[in-house]
């Protein structure tokens, strides 16, 4: 009771040692008023010194007074912290020996700390693998007592204890297989497969609109050649008119219709020139070529003929459902939609192994230790091995969320098959009318080179009946028109003759080449007739 009573005067002095300073220290620093100082003879003395501060008219001898009363400010506080420390020396000389002496405990300290760290490890047919690790310590004494009795503790000392095992759970019905722990694993892996035969097929739909684009632009720079020889030989006709019009064989009149003639080759020959400008667009576009649109030199252009149109082209009933039924292998996008197909049947057959009742047989083993005081002594005494067996039954009444996934498989499946064969459906309608366009796009290119080459003839001809005076103006004018026609429409039965072949190509799956992943096309595949056996 003494040391209690001491302590406590001395932390009452202490507080008022520090409550002096503060307020001198504020004094000083002009935030508090002498008069508020607690310590009678400081506030008298400092008091008198702002008087005289006031009253004295002297600038200097104020200063000084200022100096006085700072310098003596100064030293109370370095006076009054000595103090405080002196104070807490002794306070904490009081408090160590209430320390080793003791005092009655109020308060009880429990301290609890829980370990547990386990892996699960899922196999593919079901069984579950956890090794784990465990521990617990426990830990309860009094506020500032040791644990020895004879010092006022309980006497019980800190408890550590652990356990190191692992346990096994066997399912028995659902959950059991990989037909069902694993459905979603092999269901992701097919639509990544999937996914990667649609990026194939997405590369032929590329080559396909970059095959169009590319014969467009070989048609329209046809097109401007068959124009630009129309106005070559509009010109010849004008020198040739005005030569006999010269000559007197011919009316000054005629003039006027053979320069309307080579106006009008000139303005289709400037139309098809704005064609074929876009059409040199469209295929920069489709190939991925970069430019401002208006530079020449990165617009791209057509070096390649058309693909011959064979003599003999023959594609019967026969030769057409076998390329049908082998692009039902070589068509990526049917690949993929097999693929999904697959994978939908994997989920189906998973959801319906776990419409099943759970039956789990659970296992486990493990040593435990357990020890006092230091975590050492715990962990050197090991006791085991330990075992527990249980077997776990779960019967839902109706089941009816299972049953629904398993119903919503089921519908899944039922919709990638219809998917399949409507695909496959019309892959084959689009090789059979492909086919057929095919051939009358081939007998409609033979024509028309046959007709040019007639008009070619006839227009050397002509020109020379013209010239001889054997033909009349407007003949002349006719039958290069006629051949300039012939030009146009070989230039566009052209151009839809290797449009529709690369159109047989890729619906047949032979426009592109899949190898290891990576897809290649050549020149061959782009200007021959598909076969049956060919890729």
């Amino acid at each position: 009771a003494g040391i209690e009573s001491s302590i406590e005067a001395g932390e009452a002095h202490r507080d008022e040692a520090t409550m002096l300073r503060d307020t001198l220290i504020g004094v000083r620093d002009g935030g508090i008023r002498p008069e508020d100082v607690p310590d009678a003879e400081i506030r008298a003395r400092l008091v008198l010194l702002d008087t005289l501060i006031d009253t004295i008219p002297d600038p200097t001898a104020q200063q000084r007074l200022r100096d006085v009363r700072d310098s003596y400010l100064t030293e109370q506080i370095n006076d009054n912290v000595g103090e405080i420390q002196d104070l807490i020396d002794e306070l904490d000389a009081l408090q160590q020996q209430a320390a080793n002496l003791g005092v009655s405990p109020d308060e009880q300290i429990t301290r609890q700390a829980l370990m547990d760290v386990r892996v699960t490890k899922l196999l593919r047919n079901g069984i579950e693998v956890t090794p784990f690790i465990d521990g617990a310590f426990d830990s309860i004494k009094y506020k500032g007592k040791p644990v020895e009795e004879e010092f006022g503790g309980l006497g019980a000392a800190d408890l550590y204890e652990f356990r190191v095992g692992f346990g096994v759970v066997v399912p028995l019905a659902r959950n059991r297989g990989a037909d069902t722990v694993a459905a979603g694993e092999r269901a992701a892996t097919l639509e990544h497969d999937a996914s990667l035969q649609l990026l194939q097929f997405e590369s032929s739909i590329n080559v396909l609109d970059t095959a169009v684009a590319y014969w467009a632009l070989k048609a329209a720079q046809d097109r401007v050649s068959a124009l630009a020889r129309s106005v070559e030989l509009q010109v010849q006709l004008v020198e040739l008119t005005q030569a006999q019009i010269d000559a007197g064989e011919l009316a000054p009149v005629e003039i006027s219709r053979v320069r309307a003639s080579e106006s009008r080759s000139r303005a289709r020959m400037e139309g098809v020139r704005q064609s074929l400008y876009g059409a040199r667009v469209n295929l920069a576009v489709v190939m991925g070529i970069s430019g401002n649109g208006y530079d020449d030199e990165t617009l791209p252009t057509s070096k390649d003929p058309f693909p011959d149109v064979p003599d003999a082209l023959s594609l019967d009933g026969a030769e057409i459902a076998s390329l049908a039924d082998e692009a039902m292998d070589l068509r990526q996008d049917l690949q993929a939609t097999l693929t999904f197909q697959e994978a939908d049947l994997v989920l189906e057959r998973g959801a319906g192994l776990d419409v099943r009742p759970r039956i789990d047989l659970l296992a486990s083993t493990w040593a435990s230790a357990r020890g006092e005081s230091a975590f050492g002594k715990a962990t050197d005494r090991w006791v085991g091995p330990s075992f527990n067996v249980s077997v776990e039954l779960e019967k839902p009444f109706g089941n009816n969320f299972l049953h629904g996934v398993l119903t919503s498989r089921r519908a899944d499946v039922r919709s990638s098959r219809i998917a399949t064969t409507d695909l496959e459906r019309v892959i084959r309608l689009s090789i059979a009318r492909l086919a057929a366009t095919l051939l009358d796009a081939a007998e409609r290119t033979r024509q028309a080179q046959d007709s040019v080459d007639f008009y070619q003839n006839t227009i050397d001809a002509e020109f020379q009946r013209f010239q001889a005076g054997d033909a009349t103006l407007v003949d002349a004018i006719l039958t290069e028109d006629q051949q300039t026609g012939a030009r146009l429409s070989l230039a566009s039965a052209q151009e839809a003759f290797a449009r529709l072949l690369a159109e047989l190509r890729f619906e047949t799956g032979r426009l592109v080449t899949h190898r290891g992943g990576r897809s290649e096309v050549t020149q061959e595949q782009l200007v021959s007739i598909p076969a049956r056996g060919s890729r």
